[in-house]
């Protein structure tokens, strides 16, 4: 072989160990990829990061659940949390489950800014006309925490466990 080919099947080689490797689901109305299908059933594990206690965990559970394909949803001890269905569920529901408790998994991204705070959390933009954009930062905040009321509960009380 010359050193083109070796470096050709190099490069395939580590393209096909880097995608097998990390599987993150897309956030774009993706399905989420299934670990396996067998008999008609979908099923999905992955880690679950920042996961504080049972409660936090039981209500990932139930909102997982909520979605009527869902047959099963267990969170182990561990923080490994296994989803068998009937459908493909959409990556983006998962995520939205992971955000509204400010958690994050192995499989799914759930963006956060460099300011720790959730990607889609309102931004200060200073104009010039400073009330004008206070009215609007702080009509924004309000409708994000009305969007966000869990995840929201969780950063204040997180806020006060660092302080």
């Amino acid at each position: 072989m010359n050193n083109k080919t070796t470096l050709l099947l190099a490069s395939i080689i580590s393209l096909t160990i880097l995608y097998s490797e990390y599987s993150y689901a897309q956030i774009s109305g993706s399905k989420a990829k299934f670990d396996k299908v067998e008999d008609g059933m979908y099923f999905l594990s992955f880690n679950i990061s920042g996961l504080a206690d049972n409660k936090q965990a039981e209500t990932i559970i139930a909102k997982i659940k909520a979605n009527a394909d869902v047959k099963t949803c267990v969170i182990s001890e561990y923080k490994y949390c296994k989803i068998v269905s009937i459908k493909p569920i959409l990556s983006e529901y998962i995520v939205e489950v992971l955000k509204s408790q400010n958690v994050s998994s192995d499989k799914f991204v759930v963006a956060k800014r460099e300011d720790g705070m959730p990607e889609d959390y309102p931004v200060y933009k200073n104009t010039g006309n400073s009330a004008a954009d206070d009215k609007k930062y702080d009509d924004a905040k309000k409708e994000w925490i009305e969007k966000n009321k869990e995840l929201y509960k969780q950063m204040n009380s997180n806020a006060k466990n660092n302080n």
